[in-house]
């Protein structure tokens, strides 16, 4: 299995999980630091993996409608992913009981692409070989390729500014554009005000 590592900040609620990014750090494989998750998607598509997981609270998933992809944005970049008609996509949620039966971390319309009765069917309600969904599986092993999102309109301040203070302490190895450097900045900056 060739992973390609997906983490949207907004899966945890109550603390940072330093340790967990210190081995995500450590994995050899190259690394993309984003603000919104849809932006991850010019890196997730000059990657060859087989699987996607997705560490995130949001499934971002969609069906497809009539056979069409959803408009792009944040909640169904999964669907644009290339060649996902041969790959699987699992969605790691933290919390399986408010995320998918609660539906509160789901981004369908009308045929949810992780319950039962659509999973078989999959490439034809959102365009994935296979789907699935794990609960709290962190990945390590096996990963290609790393691309984290800060999804600041979802991540709850506190996750968002540990991160952010973590990232400017450790400085670790990691591809990023200047816009999301200055907006790390502003919020550390912004934080020391209040």
């Amino acid at each position: 299995m060739r992973i390609y590592l997906s983490i949207d900040l907004d899966f945890w609620e109550n603390e940072f999980p330093q340790k967990y990014f210190e081995k995500v750090m450590r994995i050899s494989a190259p690394k993309r630091l984003v603000i919104s998750h849809e932006e991850l998607l010019p890196h997730v598509n000059q990657n060859h993996f087989d699987t996607l997981v997705n560490v995130d609270f949001h499934s971002d998933l969609a069906d497809l409608d009539n056979g069409c992809k959803p408009k792009l944005n944040d909640g169904t970049w999964g669907n644009h992913v290339q060649g996902s008609h041969k790959k699987k996509f699992v969605w790691s949620c933290p919390d399986k009981n408010r995320c998918y039966e609660h539906g509160f971390g789901t981004c369908h319309g009308l045929c949810n692409p992780f319950a039962l009765a659509y999973r078989k069917y999959s490439l034809d309600y959102c365009g994935w070989a296979k789907v699935s969904l794990r609960e709290k599986w962190l990945p390590v092993a096996n990963v290609v390729a790393v691309g984290i999102a800060l999804s600041p309109d979802y991540t709850p301040s506190k996750i968002l500014l540990q991160f952010c203070d973590w990232f400017k302490r450790t400085n670790p190895v990691i591809t990023t554009k200047v816009k999301v450097q200055k907006a790390i900045d502003r919020w550390i900056k912004n934080r020391a005000e209040d």
